[in-house]
């Protein structure tokens, strides 16, 4: 039996204040858990990038920036989502977004839709010493032997003049992307340099699930819903008079990344050449000379593009560790979570009211969708069920019979019969021939072939009658008569 109803799904929304994990003594240990999530994401099979799921099984969000380039919308503006990974679908972060209401037993498909959104950058190769005139406004630099030939993470904007305060109060709305420069140090200061500018795609994903384990993205269009303009990005907010968004993001993200030697490739480096598998790269990079530079260094349009997408990757699953490390690994609850029942892009920020102790949790939004259930439930054909009541009837009455019998018909207590020569040799009541007592078996039985032997009453003729087994007739003057019921035996 199938039916379909309506349920509720709960799923994650990645926005927040990083003020909740870069506060307390406690900070150090819950970015140690955020990097761990982060690089368990980035060092992952390939079979997991290409994946619709991430490594937790949540679903990730598709780039619509790329199926807008390749393929066409339908009238509403949906796009179709290929789940097979030969397809190449790209996706806009190495994490998906967890969600509640997916182990349902008895569901067979589910189905709902969704309202997200995510980072999108748009990189280019930079010429060789551009930023080495440049006295941009702030630098982060990964950690390293030679802090000065170190991976470098910097921007000239007046971020400080466009970010919300207190998490509602906004400055002057981003009309222009924020621009940052990256500058690596591998093999030298100069050659791998992308200067990029960030946006923040809406979108609105339906989500299909043939089973609770095999979800995945079926089409993606551009949010209906009201939004701020593509400039302004989560990282222009800071809550209170703490630092902004990008600031704590950045420095963290470089630290995460940092690389271990001079002039050697990062991880970073290595996802942006080779995210199928970074750590295959770093075995195989050059790191004495600039012989292996060009595949750095000689940027083109599709390099720029797959940067991009590559780099933007690594920030959405950072932003998304960052506000959801507890959801991603432990699914949402009560615990790792709290709903927000105000489904709206304007003014994503933290919930100001929280208290310290819920710092950790993740912004949930609910969405109503399908659930498909099948159950099993026999059905009976009208014929085959009358002919197994027919057949079901004779074998009750028929395993009556034997009870009928003993009750009603039966006029003596039971024997078991297993009558042997040998035993009734001697007996009184039977009428044997007189033979040796050392005759063989088949000899006394062709002796016995027309003895006829009954279980009767030996004192027929008394008042109280005597139970036994003997031979048909007179046998040294007793007759074995017929058992009578009610007769009184000795």
């Amino acid at each position: 039996m199938t039916s379909d109803h309506t349920t509720s799904f709960d799923y994650m929304v990645p926005d927040g204040i990083l003020d909740a994990v870069n506060v307390g003594s406690d900070r150090d240990i819950w970015w140690g858990v955020i990097n761990n999530l982060f690089n368990a994401a980035l060092v992952g099979p390939a079979t997991t990038k290409v994946s619709p799921r991430d490594l937790w099984g949540n679903v990730k969000i598709p780039f619509i920036e790329a199926l807008e380039e390749t393929v066409s919308a339908d009238n509403d503006g949906w796009f179709k989502v290929h789940t097979d990974p030969n397809m190449n679908t790209s996706f806009a972060s190495l994490l998906g977004v967890p969600m509640t209401g997916l182990n349902d037993k008895d569901a067979v498909k589910m189905s709902m839709k969704l309202q997200t959104l995510y980072l999108v950058l748009d990189c280019k190769g930079i010429p060789e010493n551009w930023h080495g005139s440049w006295q941009p406004r702030g630098v982060f630099r990964s950690s390293g032997a030679n802090s000065s030939s170190t991976a470098e993470m910097g921007w000239d904007d007046a971020y400080d003049e466009t970010i919300a305060r207190k998490g509602r109060m906004y400055g002057p709305e981003r009309k222009t992307p924020f621009q940052f420069y990256y500058g690596s140090s591998w093999w030298d200061a100069t050659n791998g340099n992308l200067q990029c500018q960030i946006n923040t795609t809406y979108v609105e994903v339906e989500i299909f699930c043939p089973s609770g384990t095999t979800c995945a993205a079926s089409k993606i269009r551009r949010s209906r819903l009201n939004h701020p303009q593509s400039a302004m990005t989560q990282f222009d907010f800071a809550f209170g008079s703490g630092a902004p968004n990008w600031t704590t993001f950045a420095s963290y993200f470089m630290a995460a990344l940092s690389g271990g030697r001079v002039f050697a490739p990062s991880m970073l480096d290595l996802y942006l050449i080779a995210p199928e598998d970074p750590l295959l790269a770093l075995q195989t990079a050059n790191t004495t000379n600039a012989d292996g530079t060009e595949v750095f260094v000689d940027y083109t349009p599709a390099m720029n593009r797959a940067y991009s997408l590559n780099l933007g990757q690594l920030f959405n699953a950072y932003w998304t560790c960052m506000n959801g490390f507890y959801a991603l690994s432990g699914g949402l609850t009560n615990v790792t979570s709290y709903n927000d029942d105000n489904t709206t892009f304007a003014g994503l920020a933290i919930n100001p009211s929280k208290q310290m102790t819920e710092r950790f949790k993740t912004r949930a939004w609910s969405t109503v969708g399908k659930k498909h259930t099948e159950r099993i439930v026999i059905r009976a054909r009208k014929g085959w069920a009358a002919v197994l009541g027919f057949v079901s009837s004779l074998l009750i009455l028929a395993s009556l019979v034997p009870a009928v019998f003993r009750t009603f018909l039966t006029n003596g207590p039971d024997i078991m019969m297993n009558m042997s020569s040998l035993v009734m040799r001697d007996s009184p009541y039977v009428a044997l021939p007189s033979t040796g007592s050392f005759l063989e078996a088949s000899e006394r039985a062709r002796i016995l072939k027309d003895v006829k032997i009954r279980f009767g009453d030996t004192k027929s003729a008394s008042e109280v009658g005597r139970l036994a087994v003997g031979s048909v007739g007179d046998s040294e003057g007793w007759t074995i008569g017929r058992v009578k019921r009610h007769r009184l035996c000795e």
